[in-house]
């Protein structure tokens, strides 16, 4: 575990960004999982961001993160509870307004209570995210007539709204430090957004000295399956309406 922090350090990141208010401000908290790397600052606020698709108005069967009603505990943090939902004039949603338990900090999340990621509005880091998909929309793109001059237009999805936590920028420069003078080509910084997958520093077209421009490639994306598929409903043995004993004669008799 510690040895794959130091490799690809783990930080909080929100893709799809949602806002959540809070009628109380969250304290701040501090994490740190390694003695080799500088602690992770969280800060909360009566603003915090969350991952829009962890939030559902309506939510489905086995749905298990944030609804109306609805509690869920924040990665690290307090667990929170969903009381309203704030539209704009545009009938799309604005932001959430939640409370939290207080005593919840440090604890396991209660039974069926699910755990999402989270940050900062303002006291976070800016970036770029860029997620790949399939090349082809079809699985064998050469069988089918045009498919290898068609590609998919979702097969690059780039977000420059995304925010992570304030650790990584300080991760990337000692990266960087650390690495100035070996050869090219240079080890590339890499670091786990938590439930988004594990991502690579873009150090061709980001800037260190300008926190406003960190590009980061999705490289191992997590899958997002917040439920089970179905089961497939295993063949009846016999036919129904026929015994086990005819089925049993009728497999003899072939």
């Amino acid at each position: 575990h510690h040895h794959m922090v130091r490799l690809c350090p783990r930080a909080l990141t929100t893709v799809y960004v949602l806002l959540l208010h809070s009628r109380k401000p969250f304290p701040r908290t501090q994490l740190k999982e390694d003695a080799s790397m500088p602690a992770r600052r969280l800060h909360f606020g009566r603003h915090i961001c969350i991952d829009a698709e962890d939030f559902q108005e309506l939510p489905e069967p086995g749905f298990k993160r944030l609804s109306p009603g609805q509690r869920v505990k924040l990665r690290y943090g307090y667990v929170i509870l969903c009381e309203n939902v704030v539209r704009g004039a545009d009938g799309q949603i604005e932001e959430l307004h939640c409370s939290y338990d207080p005593e919840s900090l440090g604890k396991r999340p209660p039974k069926n209570v699910g755990v999402i990621h989270w940050a900062h509005p303002k006291s976070s880091l800016p970036v770029t995210v860029r997620l790949y998909d399939r090349l082809f929309e079809a699985a064998r793109p050469e069988e089918v007539d045009g498919g290898v001059d068609a590609p998919s237009e979702s097969s690059l999805e780039e977000l420059p709204g995304a925010l992570c936590e304030l650790s990584v920028l300080e991760w990337c420069r000692r990266h960087q430090e650390a690495h100035q003078a070996a050869a090219p080509p240079r080890p590339i910084f890499k670091a786990q957004f938590e439930r988004c997958g594990f991502f690579a520093l873009d150090d061709k077209v980001s800037e260190l000295h300008d926190v406003k421009h960190l590009v980061f490639n999705c490289i191992v994306a997590q899958r997002n399956d917040f439920k089970a598929p179905p089961k497939t409903p295993r063949q009846a043995k016999n036919p129904p309406g026929k015994k086990k004993s005819e089925g049993n004669a009728e497999r003899n008799r072939s």
